[in-house]
C-alpha cells in the first residue's frame, strides 16, 4: 500500500503507512521481514538512505537466518542499491 502511494505522488502518506507498518511488533520473522524489505525500498526510492540501509542490513540477516531465500535475494538487492 505504501508503495501505491509513493506511485501516486502520495510521498507523505507512503512515508507515514510504512513507519506505522514498521512499528507494530510483528512477531513473525517472515512477516516482519517483508515490512522491512518493503520499508527499505519505500526510503530508498524516497532517498532516505540512512533509514534504508539498516532495515535492508536487518532483513537479509534475518532471511539468511531463516533460510528465507526470496527475502534473501531481495535483501541484498536493496541492500547494495541503497548504498548507491
Amino acid at each position: 500500500m505504501s508503495y501505491a502511494y509513493l506511485r501516486a505522488g502520495a510521498k507523505n502518506e507512503a512515508l507515514a503507512l510504512c513507519r506505522r507498518v514498521l512499528a507494530y511488533g510483528e512477531e513473525s520473522h517472515h512477516h516482519a521481514n517483508w515490512s522491512r524489505l518493503y520499508g527499505a525500498m519505500i526510503f530508498r526510492e524516497m532517498g532516505q538512505v540512512s533509514e534504508a540501509l539498516p532495515l535492508a542490513r536487518r532483513a537479509s540477516q534475518v532471511a539468511r537466518q531463516s533460510g528465507y531465500v526470496v527475502q534473501t535475494v531481495w535483501s541484498d538487492l536493496l541492500h547494495g542499491r541503497a548504498a548507491i
